[in-house]
This record gives structure tokens, C-alpha cells and sequence, in this order.
């Protein structure tokens, strides 16, 4: 998954995931998410705004859906899963 990557290879790991993803076909991200884009502790490291955004600003994703869900003790771990299509 990309959040077992470190954030200096970030980049090229998504760009690698989306590049998987065929003609007409669906990624379905599901991670921890981070509101900063600071360097958080990890391993894994929770994606940040920026991080996800990037599956669909440059490397031909659309978003479809995104929804918002909790984990953790108290609920207060942030994930989302975000579903794209290959245009």
C-alpha cells in the first residue's frame, strides 16, 4: 500500500498504483488520512490531502466517491475511502 512507503518515494508510489489501473478501470483507495502534510510517525505514514489528490490531478483518475470513516479506540483515527475511474 502507499501509506507503508515513506514520503520521499511517495510520488513515485502512486504514480506506480495508478499506473496499474487499465482503460475504463476503478481504484479503490482505502487508507488513514493525515491534515497535514507534515511528516507524520510511521511506519505506516496516513496520507495526506495532497497525497490523495494526487491520484486524480495528474495521472488521469477521476474521483467518484469518497467517503469518510473512523477506527480506533476512541473512533479518532481519520480514514476515507476514495473510489476512481480511469477516464
Amino acid at each position: 500500500t502507499v501509506q507503508s512507503v515513506p514520503l520521499k518515494v511517495r510520488s513515485q508510489a502512486i504514480e506506480a498504483v495508478a499506473s496499474l489501473v487499465a482503460p475504463k478501470g476503478i481504484l479503490l483507495l482505502i487508507a488513514h488520512l493525515r491534515d497535514t502534510e507534515a511528516e507524520p510517525d510511521g511506519p505506516p505514514w496516513p496520507l495526506s490531502l495532497g497525497e490523495v489528490a494526487q491520484f486524480s490531478n495528474r495521472l488521469g483518475l477521476s474521483e467518484v466517491r469518497r467517503e469518510t470513516f473512523y477506527t480506533g479506540e476512541n473512533n479518532d483515527v481519520v480514514n476515507w475511502r476514495v473510489e476512481y475511474h480511469r477516464r
